[in-house]
């Protein structure tokens, strides 16, 4: 009976080691890919995520805050200047280009002094 416990303990390990976690596995989103090196940044602070329904979730550190384009300015000009300074955008990649832009477009209006965007790296 003891072997079988070490070959489930020796199994439990595999499958935590192998999995891969997915940071963004509580957001409904799907990111546009691309082939190029990316250099990935965890410090972020402060992230926008912009939903396939229009939603948008602001993340600040661990708190999370559901908004709507007609109050994300307000929002952003509440943020201390340190935050204003690096958001990262998570935009599906089924959403219209315009409404992106126009969601940047509220950013910068917002005194955002950078903007990234967020895309994964296709394997």
């Amino acid at each position: 009976m003891l072997n079988l416990i070490d070959v489930i303990f020796v199994l439990l390990l595999f499958f935590m080691v192998t999995t891969t976690f997915n940071k963004f596995a509580h957001i409904d989103i799907t990111l546009p890919e691309t082939k190029s090196n990316l250099e990935e940044n965890e410090n972020d602070v402060v992230q926008l995520f912009y939903l396939i329904d229009g939603g948008l979730i602001l993340k600040i550190n661990e708190t999370e805050k559901t908004l709507n384009n007609e109050i994300l300015k307000d929002e952003i000009l509440n943020l201390s200047p340190a935050h204003k300074k690096n958001i990262t955008l998570n935009a599906d990649e089924a959403i219209n280009y315009g409404k992106v832009v126009d969601v940047i477009s509220i950013l910068k209006d917002a005194n955002v002094q950078n903007v990234e965007l967020n895309i994964k790296k296709k394997h």
